[in-house]
């Protein structure tokens, strides 16, 4: 008797015990915010994203969400095309802001900023992550459905391995990537302090009620206010296969993130020449199609498999699409 009451309040409240229903009936949101940085919109990066992530997911219903951030129009126009052409997103927007002024490293300067650990660019970077999550909240309300599954990825980050089909998630706590600020999925009885919990927390920092980022760093930010509510949160590093990109092979993380990576089958290397072309050194320019070697051909199709993505789609490595 105790356990139909249960199950019945479950419903009711939308919170789903142990592991999650199959995929074929879930619904899933994909919330993509922050700044494009020129990397979300080459071929490699979205086609990864609906391959590699969207599809992999396998839920009956998936809808992308959108609030990025590019450098021009140019960029606008080409971003915009991506999210409805490609993506078929259903709500987004765009804002055109400048990267060397979004990414300037600078503490705020407001009051209580020692217990306030928070760049100015990482609290634009949780802004946008409660704004894309407004999207989802206006499209459930229009179609009185709440989403299963809600999931938040940055922008510039290619999928180069399928993502585990929803199924293998726990839908009682929060699955994310190393670094936190990346990517997550989340169930959506508890999206509402993952998407928005950061800036909650900060409002309150400000306010002078709570500390933030004094313990943990950014890393961690994330993690507090999850915790703070008494949700747990799980780094999953075999269920999600992305890393970052950036405009090219020089940036000075860019080896890092993918010895980050690395692993018996994705070397080193073939990730830098999976994301900056054969000769990364070069710094080639991502617009032109390029052949890969063969040796690099063979390695993608034993990481890509059935699930993963058409290497042939892979700009800077890759042949005619």
């Amino acid at each position: 008797m105790r356990r139909s009451i249960l199950g019945l309040l479950l419903v009711l409240l939308h919170l789903p015990h142990g592991q999650s229903d199959d995929s074929a009936d879930s619904r899933l949101a994909v919330c993509i915010s922050g700044h494009t940085g020129e990397v979300f919109e080459r071929p490699l990066t979205h086609n990864s994203l609906a391959a590699n992530l969207v599809k992999a997911f396998g839920a009956k219903k998936t809808d992308v969400f959108a609030e990025l951030r590019v450098d021009s129009e140019n960029d606008k126009t080409k971003v915009q095309h991506v999210l409805t052409e490609v993506l078929k997103a259903r709500k987004f927007r765009l804002i055109v802001d400048k990267a060397d002024k979004v990414n300037k490293v600078q503490l705020l300067t407001q009051k209580n900023t020692e217990n306030c650990q928070l760049e100015e660019k990482h609290v634009q970077m949780w802004e946008d992550v409660e704004r894309c999550f407004k999207h989802v909240l206006d499209a459930e309300a229009e179609e009185s459905v709440r989403y299963d599954w809600i999931f938040r990825a940055r922008p510039d980050i290619v999928w180069y391995g399928a993502t585990a089909p929803l199924e293998k998630f726990d839908r009682m706590m929060v699955s994310t990537a190393s670094q936190m600020d990346h990517f997550f999925l989340t169930p959506r009885h508890l999206a509402d302090t993952a998407f928005a919990g950061v800036m909650q927390k900060y409002r309150q920092c400000m306010s002078g009620n709570v500390a933030l980022g004094t313990q943990s760093g950014l890393q961690g930010i994330l993690g507090e206010a999850l915790m703070a509510k008494g949700i747990r949160h799980r780094i999953d590093i075999d269920n999600f296969h992305g890393i970052v990109a950036y405009r090219n092979a020089e940036h000075p993380h860019a080896k890092q993130r993918c010895s980050e990576v690395e692993t018996p089958i994705f070397k080193k290397e073939l990730c830098m020449r999976m994301l900056y072309g054969d000769r990364p050194e070069s710094n080639m320019d991502f617009m032109k199609d390029q052949e890969c070697s063969t040796t690099v051909k063979k390695n993608l199709d034993q990481i890509a498999g059935k699930k993963s993505i058409d290497t042939h789609t892979f700009e800077g490595c890759r042949g005619q699409a």
